[in-house]
């Protein structure tokens, strides 16, 4: 099986594998930029039998290989290779996030991704980082009534050094609270499933650190069974929640907002400094990186890139981007509800953003 991804003529990916779910699992991020035909790809995805570890690899706490272009983890079943500009990953199951791989090939093009929601309006971007469960999808949820909206994401984005803002439309990870936000979602099969998983929670929180894990998965999947997080939540095509003519795909950043959770009494927005601003991006895309961290770490340890200058690449793209971009943060108490923060962010882009565009 083979598929291709072209991402803003930016990164071109290609998977080629003999096993389905390799597929299906690299779907939830790139479904949206899936292509017929790409040419040369930047980021080879095969399976991890083509593999071969070189007879001069050297061994790093007895679970990694290091190499002149790239390492390898038995144990864990991946092996990945930079050289001429290409990188190879070989892999068993999708326990590499994709995203961390892409943003590499994204800060040699003086792009980066953050983490976070992201509109336009009347062609002026506005972006929303945040931390995981800040209400970045209610958002996009109320905010996709509006006609002059475009979407471009409600998990990550793509930011350019010159404030060029390009979309990434992720599946979108939907909980039991969304589906008051998502009425059209409220009778379908999906909303009956999620009902009944409080058992498969349970389940899964007892077994999420044993190796028994991976096979309770594959069996799931084998009877083509949806969920991903142990019944926390669904993936589901943005594509079937936002009209295909709603979309965005390019255009210049004017705004950031930053979303946080306090534990103050009062809604209220801030202006932030720049300085600021780089540091929590930085900050929030390495915590949603973590489990894949180990892997640039020993990267850096044989040589094969260098780590520090990885991190110093995102920063400079992020201060160059927001060199001229208004930035506020909106401090949300941590005992309002949804409805009543998603009215409120509602009420401050109405009154003083998109008044001003």
């Amino acid at each position: 099986m083979e598929v291709h991804y072209n991402i803003h003529n930016i990164i071109r990916i290609s998977i080629k594998t003999k096993r389905s779910e390799i597929i299906e699992e690299y779907d939830y991020y790139l479904r949206f930029f899936k292509s017929p035909e790409i040419g040369d790809a930047d980021i080879e995805i095969k399976d991890f039998e083509e593999f071969s570890l070189p007879a001069n690899a050297l061994s790093f706490s007895d679970i990694i290989f290091g190499f002149d272009s790239g390492i390898c983890s038995k144990k864990n079943s991946y092996a990945l290779e930079i050289k001429n500009g290409k990188m190879i990953l070989y892999v068993k199951n999708n326990d590499i996030c994709i995203n961390t791989l892409v943003e590499y090939f994204l800060l040699q093009s003086n792009c980066t991704f953050l983490h976070g929601a992201g509109i336009s309006y009347k062609n002026k971007g506005i972006i929303f980082p945040a931390p995981p469960n800040t209400g970045k999808t209610l958002l996009v949820s109320k905010l996709r009534q509006n006609s002059e909206v475009k979407f471009f994401g409600d998990d990550y984005l793509i930011i350019r050094n010159d404030g060029t803002m390009y979309s990434y439309p992720m599946d979108f990870s939907i909980y039991d609270y969304h589906f008051n936000f998502f009425p059209e979602l409220e009778n379908s099969p999906e909303r009956l499933k999620i009902k009944k998983a409080v058992f498969e929670r349970i389940f899964v929180n007892m077994v999420k650190d044993l190796p028994v894990r991976k096979i309770f998965k594959k069996i799931a999947r084998f009877f083509n069974y949806d969920f991903l997080k142990g019944g926390e939540y669904l993936k589901i095509p943005a594509a079937r929640l936002i009209p295909k003519d709603t979309f965005g795909g390019i255009t210049e950043l004017k705004y950031a907002i930053f979303l946080n959770k306090y534990n103050g009494s009062d809604f209220k927005v801030e202006k932030i400094a720049p300085e600021n601003a780089a540091r929590e991006i930085i900050g929030i895309l390495q915590s949603e990186w973590q489990a894949t961290m180990p892997v640039y770490h020993a990267l850096s340890s044989f040589g094969v890139m260098d780590f520090a200058k990885h991190l110093g690449d995102i920063k400079n793209v992020v201060d160059l981007a927001f060199g001229k971009v208004e930035l506020y943060r909106a401090l949300m108490p941590m005992h309002m509800n949804n409805e009543a923060r998603m009215e409120k962010l509602e009420e401050f882009l109405e009154k003083e953003i998109f008044t001003h565009i």
